[in-house]
């Protein structure tokens, strides 16, 4: 409930795609500040003792000590002790060592909504003043880089450090309970590449293949076949992916990741995702496959093969496609938001007979020909019916603006790879603007000033309510965790609180851990009687007195 600790750090937070998943960047002047007791054994008296010599100005690239606690509780301060007696080590003697790379800590963006809020993470130590953190973990902290700041908790016992390990570890977080899907996925520009590498028009040549190969972290020196010999060796993007898939891996789900409004106008051409073995077979990876829905391939992964192996996919991905992708340059420019002649001219008129529809109603209005509708007055009507002919002329502009952009179009590729932007976005652009109850021209053209002003409007609207839901929705949930604090789940499965009362016999009322729930097609469900008697028939042999099932892929019994 925000108690202010000791042990912990706070600074601003930057991305860095070549961190593995659970690891965190921590500047040296946190890692020599911070500090965790170990006591000191036959077996790590040595290194404590390097650390105690190094003491709190460690030479450049290690780190040191800030104290040593004897066994009679007595405190050194390494800043002040001079002589070699002083700093002389015992069994049982504690140190309060500086941290070091590979060190367990706590990572937390506030405000902490769900338990991914707060995450274990393994430190790596780097130059500079900001917290490093990987792309796809900052979904669960919904953390960006605009400057926000993040906090640093070091457990202190080897007691939390396990809690740590085994409950908090990022790995461990992949998969919520809450919704039993992922909550982390490729982002940004590795996801974009993955659908672009995966595409079939794409071949890689040996020079950058064999430099990929390089960031792929278990290669053992063996190069794959290439998929085509003469003229020369060639690659496709799909064999990079069979090097990072594992290979208990099968998985078949339908591709082409888009938003619902758009659903039905990108039609990209290899569409099925087809993964045997290990081996993807067909189909462009994109936001479907290597996003955060139920069964995703990293769900898949996750399930199949553990915590360890999905967090590891993650961080192949970025390494190798991020690679692919600066060799194969991809940027976005005033270009692709310009449809062809014909496609404009179609806008210009959907535009401009939804401007003549408009002035008939307001005729109609005028001359009190519009009939009021049930329960709404002439004015509420006529704005209703208004309405209705601006979105619909936006959404017909949109989308013949989006059917006339070519595979090539990077726009497009953003939003068919599932990375940035949406159907909304392109015909915003390209179109026009729409839905402010004023019709407007796309950016593209630019906006009048009236439109201008209406636009900021609706702006200015959506700021309003950001805010006010903010912290309406954070009073909400600190009355919710304030009244439900003490109610936890006993040894012998009960929730209760505090005073022992049960608030429920049965975790969630089935004792089901959410993370391992999936969802299942049962297609005998969906049946209509006639389809179900048709594929499973039930007959009666006189001959030989016995009931017969009757299945089309099955035999007679």
């Amino acid at each position: 409930m925000g108690k202010r600790v000791d042990f912990s750090a706070r600074t601003v937070i930057t991305p860095d795609p070549n961190l593995n998943l659970d690891q965190l960047g921590v500047p040296w002047s946190i890692a020599t500040n911070l500090t965790y007791t170990e006591t000191v054994t036959p077996f790590n008296k040595e290194r404590l003792k390097e650390l105690v010599e190094y003491g709190t100005h460690p030479p450049s690239g290690k780190t040191g000590a800030k104290y040593i606690i004897r066994d009679d509780g007595q405190r050194l301060d390494l800043r002040y002790v001079k002589k070699d007696s002083d700093q002389h080590l015992e069994i049982g003697y504690k140190v309060e060592r500086h941290l070091k790379d590979g060190d367990l800590v706590l990572l937390n963006r506030q405000p902490s909504l769900h338990k991914m809020s707060f995450m274990g993470h393994r430190i790596k130590i780097m130059p500079y003043s900001t917290f490093r953190l990987n792309l796809s973990v900052t979904s669960p902290y919904n953390a960006d880089f605009d400057g926000d700041e993040m906090n640093v908790h070091v457990p202190q016992s080897l007691e939390s450090r396990a809690e740590a390990l085994e409950l908090m570890m990022v790995p461990k977080c992949i998969v919520s309970p809450q919704s039993n899907r992922p909550v982390m996925g490729i982002v940004q520009d590795t996801l974009l590449g993955s659908r672009k590498i995966t595409k079939r028009d794409t071949f890689i040549e040996k020079d950058v293949f064999m430099n990929i190969l390089m960031w792929w972290e278990d290669f053992d020196g063996k190069v794959p076949a290439p998929a085509i010999l003469k003229p020369r060796p060639f690659w496709t993007g799909k064999q990079v992916f069979n090097l990072i898939i594992p290979k208990q891996i099968n998985l078949q789900r339908t591709s082409a990741w888009h938003s619902e409004s758009e659903s039905g106008n990108i039609t990209p051409g290899d569409t099925f995702v087809r993964i045997e073995k290990g081996e993807l077979l067909s189909g462009t990876l994109c936001k479907k496959a290597l996003g955060t829905s139920t069964g995703s391939l990293i769900h898949v992964i996750w399930e199949e093969v553990g915590p360890d192996a999905a967090s590891k996919f993650l961080s192949n991905t970025q390494w190798l496609v991020n690679y692919w992708l600066l060799q194969n340059a991809f940027s976005i420019g005033i270009g692709d938001t310009i449809a062809d002649a014909t496609t404009m001219e179609k806008i210009n008129e959907t535009i401009s007979n939804a401007k003549n529809e408009v002035k008939e109603l307001i005729s109609k209005v005028q001359s009190r020909q519009l009939e009021a509708e049930p329960g709404r007055t002439m004015m509420e009507s006529f704005e209703n019916k208004v309405n209705q002919v601006l979105n619909r002329a936006r959404d017909d502009a949109g989308s013949s603006a989006q059917k006339s952009l070519s595979e090539s179009n990077n726009l497009k590729a953003m939003v068919t790879a599932g990375s940035k932007g949406s159907f909304i976005n392109i015909s915003q652009m390209t179109a026009c603007v729409g839905q402010q109850n004023v019709e407007e021209n796309s950016y593209l053209r630019g906006l009048t000033p009236q439109e201008f002003y209406f636009h900021a409007m609706g702006g200015r609207e959506g700021i309003i309510d950001t805010a006010v839901k903010t912290s309406e929705t954070g009073y909400i949930q600190r009355r919710l965790v304030k009244g439900m604090e003490d109610i936890m789940v006993k040894y012998d499965g009960t929730v209760r609180n505090s005073l022992g009362d049960v608030i429920q016999f049965l975790y969630g009322e089935d004792g089901l851990d959410a993370v391992w729930i999936e969802s299942q097609n049962l297609d005998t469900l969906k049946m209509k009687k006639s389809e179900f008697d048709k594929t499973f028939t039930f007959e009666f042999d006189d001959e030989i007195g016995i009931r017969i099932i009757c299945c089309p892929n099955m035999f007679r019994i």
